[in-house]
């Protein structure tokens, strides 16, 4: 432990959220016994006031009375229902845009939202390549060529000649091909 992390008795106290599953509460508690893993969170775990706790977890502060400091457990408000949005499916096969509402979090950030959520599946897809909106190329073709040479004929009969050309003629066609896969 004091290897990765340093030990609890060198940590600094601070307000952090700390949740009761029995009671399906969070409640903001003071002291040095949060798990350690919030140290590299800190800036959405660990509080220098009460106030900020509760505010950043979306719970009122809990009630107390003048003659005592216990915290009363405060039930987390619900988070408000995100918008539907198409968004690249990351987390599955292939490549596809979905409509939903659960996309990642940080899809829905300022910076990044212009980049994963679309009013669109055609916006979506532009960018991400869907599997089901790329054209398939076209299929083979076969084309043959056939070229007659020109010709001339001479007769001759007595008193007369006649000399007929008949010109060159080329001929092409295209025949769909079928490939074994």
């Amino acid at each position: 432990c004091c290897m990765e992390y340093p030990c609890k008795s060198s940590l600094q106290a601070y307000w952090y959220p700390e949740v009761d599953t029995d009671a399906e509460t969070i409640v903001c508690q003071y002291g040095k016994e949060y798990p350690l893993f919030m140290l590299e969170k800190a800036t959405s775990h660990l509080y220098e006031t009460k106030a900020g706790c509760y505010d950043d977890w979306w719970m009122d502060p809990p009630t107390t009375s003048s003659t005592t400091t216990t915290t009363v457990p405060v039930t987390v408000a619900p988070i408000p229902a995100l918008d539907k949005y198409w968004f690249p499916d990351v987390h599955g096969v292939g490549n596809k845009c979905i409509l939903d509402n659960t996309y990642d979090d940080f899809m829905a950030r300022p910076n990044y939202r212009s980049d994963y959520l679309f009013s669109t599946k055609k916006k979506c897809c532009a960018k991400y390549l869907c599997d089901d909106m790329i054209a398939a190329p076209p299929a083979p073709t076969s084309t043959t060529t056939t070229t007659t040479p020109a010709t001339t004929t001479t007769t001759t009969t007595p008193a007369t000649t006649t000399t007929t050309t008949t010109p060159a003629t080329t001929t092409s066609s295209t025949v769909p091909v079928t490939v074994a896969p």
